[in-house]
């Protein structure tokens, strides 16, 4: 993953061989977000989805102090869900259903990590997942709630 963790920036204290980009999408005809570390999945776009970039950089293995990212999909809403507490949904729960684990992330803030925040907007049913204190504020005021901290990731370095 030499490019991927080309993309960390300096003094990142990772295990390097586990880094890989999280890819946020974005559909407007089901107005929802989607995040993944497989490229394979949607690639540059795919049935519907536009890809919007590289959100952060995350875990792709299990390392001492991190925890799973789980995904979730929900039909009705059509809404991806990630969470990191497994008694929320658990193996899925009020109409959400178990995806799997995108990532592994830290539950607290170390050496050079920032907020991955998660946001849930009531009005399109959608969450939203950003560590960019641009796109919390224009969240904020598009409408969206704040949720809290999904997990602790490494930023993405566009100009290593």
């Amino acid at each position: 993953m030499a490019s991927a963790n080309a993309n960390l920036k300096k003094g990142q204290g990772a295990a390097l061989g586990s880094v890989v980009p999280l890819l946020r999408y974005w559909d407007v005809n089901q107005g929802d977000h989607f995040y993944t570390t497989k490229w394979m999945e949607l690639q540059c776009g795919a049935r519907g989805w536009h890809l919007e970039g590289i959100q952060c950089m995350v875990l792709k293995d299990q390392l001492p102090g991190t925890v799973p990212l789980y995904r979730y999909w929900n039909g009705t809403n059509k809404d991806h869900f990630y969470t990191t507490n497994w008694d929320e949904l658990k193996e899925g729960a009020q109409g959400w259903a178990y995806e799997g684990i995108q990532c592994y992330v830290y539950p607290s803030q170390q050496q050079g990590t920032i907020a991955l925040n998660r946001y849930w907007n009531i009005q399109n049913g959608d969450h939203f997942y950003t560590t960019s204190p641009e796109e919390h504020s224009n969240a904020i005021n598009g409408g969206w709630k704040a949720e809290g901290v999904a997990g602790y990731v490494y930023p993405y370095d566009p100009n290593p």
